[in-house]
């Protein structure tokens, strides 16, 4: 059976640090340099907190001093952070640098005269810097992790010099804000060296991702704005990663592998800030009823111990019911009635969700006219804070199982 990926959803949570803390309380956020990483998601207890991706630091986020957190990256991969004993109120900068290196530090929150730039160096090449700013070293044979720097503030030149060769490996003018505390990574592209500056926090992010649920049809390539390198060529019956885009109208096209002709009109897309939207491709090429179909997601945070299932119906002229046992086992509890693909029952749009429990439960899907059984998902474990995804499609088996709070994991099939 094919594999297929799912990366991270990311929570809705808007980070604004308010209340007061309590005696075991502190502040962290997660700023990623790491540039063979797509996407970090920090967790706590087993629960979403935020996700970040190259480029990108979290805004803060209070923690507790009691609850363990973990940082996961491809395939769900735990990366170790160092051990660190924050106290309550400090505010703590996770730093991932190169080969998910992680760099607790203490983050500023006032009283910086001037600017200060914290560099992380994440540069493959491991060879001794001078940092030079404005003509004057401020940072001698620098190798490897954090350096940090308090300058004036208003515009200044960074210079990076190889201690060994004079080398100039890079310079560049910043414009910087009295008051303001600064991350730099300093990463390798292209064999040349560059500065990331990330912001305090993310604004106007969107997060997309296909669905090919298109049965029979052939592999097909998605074209955002005209352009193919974002999902590139996907298959059926396969979901593509999340991407990350600015807030804003996209315009999305189909096409076949390699063709510029489009199968069906391009459609645009309104994508707002923090919002989840999969598009679905639906219908069948053979009698020209494909279609894009979008669903902006809820992923709005849970009640502790619960889940939320989220259920697609692709399988067309279907109406389907979403039932599960009571604990007699006698009686059955509907999650969701009559969910029909989607334009064929009135005003559905084949997409639902129901918020349960965390524990094992026994979903059956059936057709709602008949109450013939299309598919079960026996003793399956549905775990405190995440958010999943049932689709029904044709194949064989009928559905598509993803769990898709953590990064980059495998789908799950049944037998």
């Amino acid at each position: 059976m094919r594999k297929f990926l799912c990366s991270l959803l990311l929570s809705l949570f808007s980070w604004s640090v308010v209340g007061q803390a309590s005696e075991t309380d502190y502040y962290v956020r997660v700023a990623h340099f790491d540039m063979d990483s797509p996407i970090f998601a920090l967790h706590q207890d087993r629960v979403l907190i935020d996700a970040i991706a190259f480029g990108e630091v979290s805004e803060w986020v209070r923690v507790n001093l009691e609850t363990p957190l973990n940082l996961q990256a491809e395939g769900g991969v735990i990366v170790e952070i160092p051990m660190f004993a924050p106290t309550q109120g400090a505010y703590i900068t996770l730093v991932i640098g190169r080969e998910r290196e992680i760099y607790p530090i203490g983050a500023s929150t006032g009283g910086i005269e001037g600017a200060r730039l914290t560099l992380i160096n994440t540069l493959a090449s491991e060879i001794a810097l001078n940092v030079i700013v404005d003509d004057q070293v401020r940072a001698a044979q620098w190798e490897s992790g954090i350096v940090t720097i308090d300058v004036a503030s208003d515009s200044r030149e960074i210079t990076l010099e190889s201690v060994e060769s004079g080398a100039i490996l890079l310079t560049q003018a910043l414009a910087l804000q009295m008051g303001q505390d600064y991350l730099i990574g300093v990463v390798e592209k292209d064999d040349q060296a560059q500065l990331v500056i990330v912001g305090s926090g993310i604004a106007g992010r969107a997060l997309l991702r296909v669905a090919h649920f298109s049965s029979g049809s052939s592999p097909l390539d998605i074209y955002i704005d005209g352009e193919n390198d974002h999902f590139g060529r996907i298959y059926f019956p396969e979901i593509t990663p999340w991407q990350r885009f600015e807030t804003g109208v996209i315009s999305v096209m189909i096409t076949l592998p390699d063709q510029s002709e489009a199968l069906i009109p391009p459609i645009e897309i309104t994508l707002t800030d923090r919002s989840y939207t999969t598009l679905f491709v639906i219908g069948t090429t053979a009698n020209e009823s494909l279609q894009l179909h979008t669903v902006q997601e809820d992923f709005s945070p849970l009640a502790l111990g619960d889940v939320r299932v989220n259920v697609f119906n692709a399988l067309p002229g279907t109406n389907l019911d979403v039932l599960t046992p009571d604990e007699t086992g006698e009686n059955a509890i509907v999650l969701i009635d009559g969910l029909g693909f989607p334009g064929f029952f009135g005003g559905n749009d084949g997409f639902d969700s129901f918020i349960v429990p965390e524990g094992a439960y026994n979903l059956r899907v059936l057709f709602a006219e008949t109450q013939d059984v299309l598919f079960e998902l026996p003793d399956t474990n549905f775990f405190n804070g995440r958010n999943y995804l049932i689709a029904a499609i044709n194949a064989n088996p009928p559905f598509v199982v993803t769990f898709s709070d953590l990064v980059e994991t495998e789908a799950l099939f049944g037998d």
